[in-house]
């Protein structure tokens, strides 16, 4: 832990010791262990202001509560939002992984493979600038975890309903606006069974729409004048388009599949719109598998 000078220093190294001991204890799955632990150390961090560490306390106990009843599921994401705002207002990096790591196994106990996902990422992406409790073995372990569950539930995937709870959940817990529309439009694939999907976004200054997502070629940045193609059309017009051959219709820009040697057959595109009902982008379904 941090070293902090302040009065009952003593007190508060030792306070600090035990609860990187209860962390470990966690990790291991000893949990009536690391209960034991934090108990004793939060005595010594309740009247100080140390936000670092109530936060990796709120974090550790919203773990255990919810492990030792699943019952506590609502109390235990309260103590981990508390503990995620500690970190943030004390811009401490050990309680923001540890935060998004309790919060990835906690959504993976609980079976929401999706935000489990996208909190394990966010830590491990932390865990690899600084990792002063060594979690990242354990956040790759969960992650390893989760991908062999979420290959057996596939096919549960591809259900429409169940790809838009997972997305609204994800508009919840993502804050990367790339991850988040690249989560959008993957489960949006997945549950139309489409090959590939575009959300293009709206450059009202230079009047062209971009590509922030193009599933298939990630790599890949498209930009062109905003009257032209369909994803145009949609933006100009708020109109949604069912085409089932796009090289038949006259609004289609080829220009595109120019560029990246991709094919495009039937499309549904769409704009979108945000509060104020503006439209800021279109969002392209490309080659439904099935036809």
């Amino acid at each position: 832990m941090e070293t902090i000078k302040l009065s009952g220093e003593k007190e508060i190294e030792y306070a600090s010791n035990l609860l990187n001991t209860a962390i470990k204890e966690f990790n291991k799955k000893n949990y009536s262990m690391s209960s034991n632990l934090l108990n004793e150390a939060k005595t010594s961090f309740k009247d100080s202001k140390l936000d670092n560490l109530m936060s990796l306390c709120l974090s550790l106990e919203g773990a255990l509560d919810y492990i030792n009843d699943k019952k506590n599921y609502e109390e235990s994401l309260n103590l981990l939002e508390d503990a995620k705002y500690l970190a943030t207002y004390s811009q401490n990096h050990t309680a923001k992984t540890f935060c998004e790591y309790v919060l990835g196994c906690i959504y993976k106990l609980d079976n929401n493979t999706d935000l489990a996902k996208i909190h394990l990422t966010n830590a491990k992406n932390l865990a690899f600038k600084a990792d002063e409790l060594n979690l990242l073995d354990h956040i790759t372990n969960e992650l390893n975890e989760l991908s062999v569950s979420t290959n057996k539930l596939l096919a549960n995937k591809r259900d429409p309903m169940v790809a838009l709870v997972k997305i609204g959940q994800s508009v919840s817990a993502e804050t990367n606006i790339d991850e988040l529309i690249r989560v959008i439009a993957e489960e949006t694939k997945e549950a139309i069974q489409a090959d590939r999907c575009t959300v293009f976004l709206y450059d009202k200054k230079n009047n062209e729409l971009w590509s922030k997502v193009a599933l298939g070629m990630e790599n890949s940045e498209i930009r062109f004048p905003a009257d032209k193609g369909l994803a145009g059309h949609c933006v100009k017009t708020g109109e949604t388009i069912n085409i089932k051959d796009a090289y038949n219709d006259s609004r289609f820009n080829p220009e595109v599949d120019s560029k990246t040697g991709y094919k495009t057959k039937t499309i549904l595109c769409m704009p979108i719109k945000n509060l104020q009902n503006e439209i800021v982008g279109a969002f392209q379904v490309l080659n439904k598998l099935d036809g």
